[in-house]
């Protein structure tokens, strides 16, 4: 056996698969290629000694090629909308920065002032949003 990621490759393995295996079981390539040949050698299956094989997952979109629309400032009651479009315009940022703030920031002030929706076992749903804000670097964000 020589180089032990060729080896594995050779086996049938992917490149994202033994990169999948070192990452979640802490092996080496040489300790996989190991236990791989010792497996062959007693006439079993290694793709299949290591578990399950990654399904068919559908490659991701970047994000720069999904078409969402624009964040609805025109739904958020006056002032409301009124600030987002001057928050916008004077740090220079998109709306939807301002937007998904402002409504963060309202629903951690109405939080325990408001009920949510009522679930079958009467427990009551907060209100509450999660939210993360990423833009590029030296975006003024």
């Amino acid at each position: 056996m020589g180089d032990p990621l060729n080896y594995l490759l050779e086996l049938g393995f992917t490149l994202d698969e033994v990169e999948t295996l070192k990452s979640r079981n802490d092996f080496t390539c040489q300790q996989m290629a190991d236990a791989a040949k010792a497996i062959v050698d007693r006439g079993g299956n290694p793709l299949e000694a290591f578990g399950p094989r990654a399904t068919g997952w559908e490659k991701p979109i970047p994000f720069d090629e999904i078409q969402t629309p624009d964040f609805p400032v025109e739904a958020l009651p006056g002032p409301l909308g009124a600030f987002v479009e001057c928050l916008a315009e004077s740090t220079q940022t998109p709306e939807e920065m301002g937007g998904t703030l402002s409504l963060g920031v309202l629903a951690t002030a109405l939080a325990g002032k408001i009920l949510g929706s009522k679930l079958e076992n009467d427990d009551v749903q907060s209100s509450m949003i999660d939210q993360m804000i990423a833009d590029l670097d030296s975006d003024k964000k």
